[in-house]
């Protein structure tokens, strides 16, 4: 979920394979270099999402990494038109990942669901190939946590 100008991860499910990704719930990571950041920030209204373009600190943690303002906008006009979010090796060489919207009943969206892995391991192509079992996992997700808040 978006807190501030980070994401903080409010649960998550490691895999059994030797190399992960070592993100704790109450882990904090950057908005503008994670596909959960990105989708996140994508979905903001516009003065939000300006405000925050111009009050972060977009750091560069590989090559990839989008630190122009402008570039960075246009790729969150490209996730919204698509509905999703890919983070390729751009907080972290070797690691990709993918994102899409967890709804509440309303159409907003109140969080991301999101699977990184080791490039060598899962590729960006096979994550998109399985994007519609991410998107409704999501909304199962979406369901369960309406479900679950107070009337």
């Amino acid at each position: 979920m978006l807190d501030g100008n980070e994401i903080i991860y409010i649960d998550r499910l490691e895999c059994e394979w030797p190399l992960q990704v070592q993100l704790r719930p109450g882990s904090h990571v950057p908005v503008h270099c994670t596909a959960i950041g990105k989708l996140m920030l994508a979905h903001l209204g516009s003065d939000q999402r300006q405000k925050t373009l111009r009050t972060m600190d977009m750091q560069k943690f590989t090559k990839n990494t989008i630190t122009d303002p402008q570039l960075l906008e246009a790729q969150l006009d490209q996730i919204v038109a698509q509905g999703y979010s890919i983070n390729n090796q751009e907080d972290a060489i070797g690691l990709i990942a993918i994102a899409v919207p967890i709804y509440d009943p309303n159409g907003a969206i109140v969080a991301g669901l999101g699977i990184h892995a080791p490039e060598p391991r899962y590729s960006i192509a096979k994550a998109i190939s399985d994007l519609p079992r991410f998107q409704a996992s999501a909304e199962r997700i979406g369901v369960a946590m309406c479900a679950n808040s107070p009337s």
